[in-house]
């Protein structure tokens, strides 16, 4: 049987304890919880100096590196601290946290574990296996291992920020409430988060968003061509197509690109202004690219309807974006997360059906529920959900699995500079290349490449190469490339995002 990763968690206790006896906040450790990364990083380093064998010390510094965004210092942090106390807990989890945004996430899993057992009260150990088992659509063990943390380290801002989003509506707000009136240096993009999630709870009071308004639960819809001016090289240059529907927000006639690394609705300001989208709070969006961020907010629609499916009380993403000609916006696929969703990019149709029912014993009682194959999807890959992202599990040059995005809505597939053999890349010279945070600066191609994924492999692949640290830092989860339009064109995919599976059905080469 494939599996993603490997866990022991049930072998592992979640009985009550008491709280871990280290667990007194120090100077450090205060400077950390209230958001000054520097600061902590400073007087992590001057404690170290005075005993380099105390394993929170050596634990704290690489938290804040990492939180700092230095990832090659937090590595090098780590490996010296390992070699320093090898069966150290803390070290352990906090290489782990290291692994997870490296994207080895098999690693980090099995540090975490390492962890747990050499200290089974440990907050920042179950908080690494709650974060691994809530992407791998484990999400009732998810809920009940952070709770464990929660319950070992109330005042962790990381622990509690993923326990307050697992909350009940009120008791969320309340929660998140909370971080916010306590931001201490709290990042502005980071503050704006969690700013956005309140009012955007505070907008929907009683009502459930994206409620499902219709009642039929098989629906076919016809998909028309995008042509994109991609410029170009090899096999992708020129004009290429991405494919779109026909939607209606608030009565107002649209038409929005598919792009399954897109989350729920993302509309242009000018399409927002003519459906009447109801502006809640402002919002900066963070994609491809190295010049600002786009501009935009947070939006409300009554309404969505595309083919016989309805929605109400729709949350949407408006930005100061670029988006192909034609097109008012995007539309990410996870919007018919409740349907077993088909993508036929080749035969221009979005197919919907019923998820097959789940098995009462992989839900508790409120419904929390981990992930269930059934009999027919024995050959759906699983793979890893972060929010609206899928990321697939994919080897370049056979090394260690690592994770890519599966992103219709790229123009080509892409890998990170650091995943790839240097003696494979080459400059690409006047190809401009945009992402939704402007242009991307130090554009390579990679050829020759042989890249595996799921049931594909593929010798003498070509893709683009650049630099996906500014990428990887929004889901804090290192990214190391992108499945493409022309790549994921060649199959028919079909979509289980309750349980974390895609099928890859191989039509060729159109």
């Amino acid at each position: 049987m494939r599996r993603l990763l490997a866990f022991t968690l049930l072998a592992l206790p979640l009985a009550a304890q008491s709280p871990p006896a280290d667990a007194a906040p120090d100077a450090a450790l205060s400077a950390w919880r209230t958001y000054d990364f520097a600061q902590s990083e400073k007087l992590y380093h001057d404690a170290i100096a005075k005993n380099a064998n105390a394993p929170e010390a050596q634990a704290g510094l690489i938290r804040s590196l990492l939180d700092e965004k230095k990832i090659p210092d937090a590595r090098h942090a780590a490996d010296a601290a390992l070699k320093l106390l090898p069966d150290s807990a803390p070290v352990l989890a906090a290489n782990a946290d290291v692994l997870y945004r490296e994207g080895d996430l098999a690693g980090a899993n099995t540090d975490y574990e390492k962890s747990i057992e050499l200290n089974p009260e440990l907050a920042r150990g179950w908080y690494g296996i709650a974060r691994i088992a809530q992407i791998d659509s484990r999400y009732r063990t998810a809920i009940r291992v952070i709770e464990r943390a929660h319950e070992l380290d109330p005042d962790d801002p990381e622990i509690y920020e993923f326990w307050a989003f697992h909350l009940p509506r009120i008791d969320r707000r309340r929660a998140l409430e909370h971080l916010i009136d306590h931001p201490g240096h709290m990042a502005p993009d980071h503050l704006s988060t969690l700013q956005s999630a309140v009012a955007w709870l505070i907008t929907l009071g009683n009502r459930n968003s994206w409620e499902l308004a219709s009642t039929t639960d098989n629906a076919k819809i016809k998909l028309d061509r995008v042509i994109r001016n991609v410029g170009g090289y090899g096999p992708s240059s020129g004009h290429q197509t991405a494919v779109a529907l026909q939607a209606v927000i608030n009565d107002k006639k649209v038409r929005l690109m598919i792009d399954t690394g897109a989350t729920g609705i993302v509309l242009s300001r000018g399409a927002a202004s003519k459906a009447k989208v109801r502006q809640i709070y402002d919002t900066v969006s963070r994609g491809i690219g190295d010049e600002k961020d786009a501009s935009g907010y947070l939006g409300w629609a009554h309404s969505l309807k595309i083919g016989p499916i309805e929605f109400h009380n729709v949350p949407l993403n408006v930005i100061d974006g670029h988006f192909p000609q034609d097109c008012d916006g995007l539309i990410g696929v996870n919007v018919f997360e409740h349907f077993l969703v088909t993508l036929d990019i080749q035969h221009s149709e979005l197919a919907l059906a019923p998820l097959p029912p789940l098995l009462d014993a992989n839900k508790d009682s409120t419904g929390n529920y981990d992930r269930y194959i059934a009999p027919e999807m024995k050959d759906y890959l699983p793979v890893l959900r972060v929010g609206a992202h899928i990321l697939v599990p994919t080897s370049v040059d056979d090394r260690p699995n690592r994770v890519f995005l599966l992103d219709t809505g790229a123009f080509d597939t892409q890998v990170d500079t650091k995943y790839v053999d240097p003696s494979k890349l080459t400059a690409l010279v006047d190809i401009p290349i945009r992402g939704i945070s402007g242009q991307v600066k130090d554009v390579l191609l990679a050829s020759n490449v042989r890249i595996h994924f799921g049931p594909f492999v593929q010798d003498n692949f070509r893709m683009i190469a650049l630099n996906m640290d500014k990428f990887s830092e929004g889901d804090g989860l290192g990214i190391k490339g992108i499945l493409g339009f022309p790549l994921l064109s060649e199959f028919r995919l079909t979509f289980d995002y309750r349980d974390g599976l895609v099928n890859f059905d191989y039509l060729g080469k159109h």
